[in-house]
């Protein structure tokens, strides 16, 4: 086997995504893929940079994302989806380029990310869920 079966911890997951704005809308839109934004002439393109995950970083995302629950002999877990997307983002992230209307650099965290336009903030959040899924 010549490939490491251990996680290098300079690993990373780059992820491109796709802005722009609908005028008959008004409203931002965002993709990871850029074919879904053909229809848009100003489509700006910006890169997020994410650790990758090795086995201690899904088990502490799980620990505070699953919810257990027992009625006598039945044990049941499930999963708040809403949490882990936002763990999984505070945990990973590592850097964007991202800036304001002065054109300085945004801060790659997620109070920064609350402030994003949802549906930038949905794509940011579903490309690392896409990238690098929870293994349980």
């Amino acid at each position: 086997m010549s490939k490491s079966i251990l996680v290098n911890k300079n690993s990373k997951i780059n992820v491109k995504i796709y802005v722009a704005y609908d005028e008959t809308q008004e409203a931002l839109v965002a993709a990871t893929d850029k074919k879904e934004l053909k229809k848009y002439q100003d489509v700006e393109e910006y890169e997020v940079i994410f650790k990758k995950p090795n086995h201690k970083d899904d088990v502490d995302i799980s620990k505070k994302c699953l919810k257990t629950s027992s009625q006598g002999v039945n044990f049941s877990f499930s999963l708040d989806v809403v949490n882990y997307r936002q763990e999984r983002f505070k945990q990973l992230i590592q850097s964007w380029n991202f800036r304001d209307e002065e054109g300085n650099l945004l801060p790659a965290n997620q109070e920064t990310l609350f402030q994003m336009e949802p549906v930038l903030a949905n794509a940011i959040l579903q490309a690392i869920t896409d990238k690098a899924p929870l293994n349980m």
